[in-house]
């Protein structure tokens, strides 16, 4: 199965990333460049531009976690848990990602 990972760098991110990195074909992505073993990674903010489509082409399931980090300003986390996701949702649903986990 291929499974996307947002918010990858994160200690939950990693933690799933290397638990089905075993099983399934994994695309990572976070706001912040980081190194991993476990699967294909591509920064992305999830933002309005044309990339979100390619983040989603081809993925069965997507795991969302919005954290935006410990240090993040109200507005960051508002962002990421409204904005950031619904540009996720509407490029897995124009994708038809059969599954969302969020």
């Amino acid at each position: 199965m291929n499974v996307l990972i947002t918010g990858a760098a994160s200690p939950l991110g990693r933690a799933v990333a290397a638990r089905l990195s075993q099983r399934h074909r994994l695309r990572l992505t976070d706001r912040s460049r980081f190194v991993t073993q476990c699967g294909e990674f591509v920064q992305s903010q999830l933002g309005r531009d044309g990339g979100i489509s390619d983040l989603v082409a081809d993925i069965d399931t997507i795991i969302h976690d919005p954290n935006p980090g410990s240090s993040a300003e109200a507005a960051d986390w508002l962002d990421a848990c409204t904005g950031r996701t619904y540009n996720l949702f509407t490029a897995a649903s124009e994708a038809a990602v059969r599954q969302v986990i969020y």
